[in-house]
């Protein structure tokens, strides 16, 4: 069975799959396997819940197949910024939980696991969006100045 724990509060989640007797994660530093239940993370955090989202049926070879596939998807934050670099609003380790989960062939976590990510990265779209109107738009308002 493919289990979700989750760590942590207050909006803030973070996430692994345990499968296989091990507990599978990611942050900034990568991606970590670890006891089921102990988080990777150094960070004092105790578990908050624990979800079945499905049974995966597979020989370990293939278990362990789909778990490198994912991690090549997931890189940590030292390594050069690539769309596969940890982030914490855009790539994070609830990310890495929902691929995992698909990859698997089980119910990924629900979303609001990760809705302050997902807020924030709306946010700073939104912002962007905005600031790139607003350039865009000083800068037409500065050359129909200079037009003679």
């Amino acid at each position: 069975q493919a289990f979700l724990g989750l760590l942590g509060g207050g909006g803030a989640y973070v996430s692994g799959i345990e499968v296989g007797g091990a507990e599978y994660s990611f942050d900034d530093r990568g991606c970590h396997q670890t006891e089921p239940g102990k988080p990777a993370s150094s960070a004092a955090a105790s578990e908050k819940e624990r979800r079945v989202l499905g049974s995966a049926t597979m020989t370990p070879a293939r278990l362990r197949k789909i778990i490198r596939s994912v991690q090549r998807e997931f890189k940590p934050a030292k390594e050069q910024r690539t769309p596969y670099t940890y982030d914490l609003v855009s790539r994070n380790g609830n990310h890495f939980s929902t691929a995992l989960a698909l990859a698997l062939g089980v119910d990924p976590p629900p979303p609001s696991l990760n809705a302050l990510a997902n807020t924030a990265n709306m946010a700073a779209n939104l912002l962007g969006s905005l600031a790139g109107q607003f350039g865009g738009a000083m800068g037409q308002a500065s050359a129909n100045a200079q037009t003679p």
